[in-house]
C-alpha cells in the first residue's frame, strides 16, 4: 500500500521597487505541495497519519557570510541555509532585508515596509533583490522533510517526471502557466527546474515570469526561486545563474 506524502514549500514572488524608491510592491505569496510517495507497511491504515508525516519543520539557521575587496567594501555574501551555501555578488544583488531597513529613513511608509520585513522573514531563509532595481529578485527556501530527501533522487528521470507532474498539476490549478520542466545540474548538484508565468490579471501589475529550481540533499528539500517581468526576465537571467552555479550542500 502506498500513501502520499505532503512536503510544503513556499515561494515568495516580489514586485518591482519604483524607480524613485518610494513604494515597495509585494507579489501575494504562492503556497503549493509537492507530492511524493511514501511506502506505508500493510498494517498501517490509510487513515493512520503520524506528526513526522503532516508537519515540515523549518530549522532556524541561516547564516550570511560577508566577504571583502582588498578596499574593505563588501563585494560578496554566502548565504548559508540548514547544509545549502551559495554565492551572492552584491554588486549584483542586495539583500531585502537590509534593503528595506535602509528604505524606512527615507520613506514614510514604515507600517507597511515592517509587514514586507516579517513577511520575508517568515517564508525564506533569504530573499535578494537585482541591485538596478528592476524588479528581478530570487528567494531562497529551505523545509526539512528527513527521510524523505534521500527517495528523491533527482538524477532519477522517473522520479524527477513524477515530481515534475504533481508539481505541474497544482501550479496550473493555482492560475500559474507552466512553460517548462527540465532537469539542470548547478555546480554538479541536480535541480529540477520548473519555469511558469504569471499573467497580470493574476499579479495584479504585469506579467511576471519566474524559475523554481527544486533540489533534494541530506534531510532537507530546498527551491530557489527567480522572478522577474516577462518582458526582461531574460535579460537577468544569467546573473541569476551565476548565483545558482555556486551552489554547493553539504
Amino acid at each position: 500500500m502506498k500513501k502520499i506524502m505532503l512536503v510544503s514549500l513556499v515561494a515568495v514572488m516580489m514586485m518591482s521597487f519604483t524607480a524613485c524608491m518610494k513604494k515597495e510592491e509585494v507579489k501575494d505569496e504562492i503556497t503549493f505541495k509537492s507530492y511524493i510517495e511514501d511506502t506505508v507497511p500493510e498494517e498501517t491504515t490509510e487513515e493512520t497519519t503520524t506528526p513526522e508525516e503532516t508537519e515540515v519543520v523549518t530549522e532556524e539557521t541561516t547564516v550570511s557570510e560577508e566577504t571583502e575587496t582588498e578596499g574593505g567594501n563588501a563585494s560578496s555574501t554566502i548565504l548559508k541555509a540548514n547544509g545549502c551555501a551559495i554565492k551572492i555578488d552584491g554588486s549584483e544583488w542586495l539583500d531585502v532585508m537590509g534593503y528595506i531597513e535602509a528604505m524606512k529613513s527615507v520613506s514614510g511608509e514604515t507600517d507597511e515596509l515592517n509587514a514586507l520585513a516579517e513577511k520575508v522573514k517568515s517564508t525564506c531563509d533569504g530573499a535578494y533583490y537585482h541591485a538596478n532595481l528592476s524588479g528581478a529578485n530570487f528567494t531562497v527556501v529551505s523545509a526539512e522533510v528527513g527521510e524523505q530527501a534521500s527517495q528523491m533522487d533527482l538524477s532519477d528521470n522517473i522520479i524527477a517526471g513524477m515530481l515534475a507532474s504533481a508539481l505541474e498539476t497544482e501550479l496550473s490549478e493555482s492560475g500559474m502557466n507552466v512553460v517548462d520542466a527540465e532537469m539542470i545540474k548547478y555546480n554538479g548538484n541536480p535541480s529540477l527546474v520548473i519555469t511558469t508565468d504569471s499573467p497580470a490579471m493574476i499579479t495584479g501589475t504585469v506579467d511576471m515570469r519566474a524559475q523554481m529550481c527544486i533540489f533534494y540533499e541530506g534531510t532537507h528539500q530546498y527551491m530557489i526561486t527567480f522572478t522577474a517581468e516577462k518582458a526582461t526576465f531574460d535579460e537577468y537571467k544569467p546573473d541569476f545563474e551565476k548565483v545558482m552555479n555556486s551552489i554547493t550542500f553539504n
